[in-house]
């Protein structure tokens, strides 16, 4: 998915029990010594695992059941997602798609107009986000699918912008994701002339309102019974909020735009 790697780890780097669950999940007639372990985050484990012509991502996750309540609501709403199994304990597989980043893709160059056609996939991607109040989103776990359309991944950060902080502080949330998912765009594509960044934000909001208005009729139900009962009255809460929350990011666009690569995250942000 969205690192590249140095070397191949050891066989042994996935403990004996996943590696038998992911044989058992995927139904792998290769033997284990044929397959190659590729890490994808130093220091942490995170590996693409090459079986044959397959490939899939294995990982250790902070938070199994965010992630798993994420990947729920994002199937039952017809949202763009990677599939994920639950192997043994906190242990994930995850489908590897062999997309580019949006910063492997911006690091090859863009043209003002292609990035203008992304700018309607990239507000429907902070109304997915807005919905599980998704945090950690950066350039590296937004993958490019085609025709301006993209995929969350890594969802450990769902559900964790926390209801009561947004009904407190209503406009941080909605700065974070335009931060992350425009302004950062633009500032990494070097598009910095400000009307076509007025634009831009045009065909933003328009991709945000028309996938918040997809998303509404599903209220809080119909997802599968991956997620409880504070991660249901979370979406039914933003569900409510849907036009209050494109003012806010219309207000988070008026205040940034004259400077967007110079200001910084709020401190809580980066999680």
């Amino acid at each position: 998915m969205p690192t590249e790697t140095e070397a191949d780890a050891p066989l042994d780097a996935i403990p004996p029990a996943v590696r038998a669950a992911l044989q058992r999940e995927l139904a792998i007639a290769l033997p284990q010594p044929q397959w190659r372990i590729e890490p994808l985050a130093p220091g942490r484990p995170v590996y693409r695992v090459r079986i044959g012509g397959a490939a899939h991502v294995v990982k250790q996750s902070d938070h199994p059941a965010r992630v798993a309540a994420v990947a729920s609501v994002f199937a039952a709403r017809g949202i763009a997602a990677v599939k994920v199994r639950r192997l043994i304990d906190d242990w994930l597989c995850l489908d590897d798609l062999a997309l580019p980043t949006v910063e492997q893709r911006l690091s090859r160059g863009i043209r003002v107009d292609d990035l203008k056609d992304w700018m309607p996939g990239l507000g429907a991607a902070a109304a997915q986000a807005d919905l599980v109040g998704m945090r950690d989103r950066n350039l590296r776990n937004l993958l490019v699918i085609d025709g301006g359309r993209f995929i969350h991944i890594d969802y450990e950060g769902g559900f964790s912008a926390g209801m009561f902080d947004r009904l407190a502080r209503p406009g941080r949330y909605a700065r974070y994701l335009l931060r992350r998912l425009f302004f950062d765009v633009i500032d990494a594509a070097g598009a910095a002339d400000p009307a076509a960044k007025d634009e831009m934000f045009d065909r933003f909001a328009g991709g945000l309102a028309e996938e918040q208005r997809r998303l509404s009729p599903h209220g809080a139900d119909g997802s599968a019974g991956a997620i409880g009962w504070k991660e249901r009255l979370y979406l039914r809460s933003r569900m409510r909020d849907t036009p209050r929350t494109r003012r806010l990011f219309r207000r988070a666009f008026e205040a940034q735009r004259l400077g967007s690569a110079g200001t910084p995250a709020e401190p809580h942000d980066e999680r």
